[in-house]
């Protein structure tokens, strides 16, 4: 049998059963922000017309 640690004591059956309800969950450890995949949220990815592609991240929450 595989022994799995929880990343930072995020037990999911106890997630799953806090927010099982209509209360979204809101990750403290990755938060819906820019900050979450750059070191310090300003970062430029530009396209080819120049734009910073990271102003059109859509977060989501899957279904």
């Amino acid at each position: 049998m595989i022994n799995i640690k929880a990343y930072k004591d995020q037990h999911f059956e106890l997630l799953e059963e806090k927010y099982s309800s209509t209360r979204l969950f809101i990750d403290p450890e990755f938060p819906a922000c820019l900050h979450s995949i750059t070191d310090t949220g300003e970062i430029n990815l530009a396209n080819d017309d120049g734009d910073n592609i990271l102003k059109y991240i859509e977060w989501r929450r899957p279904h």
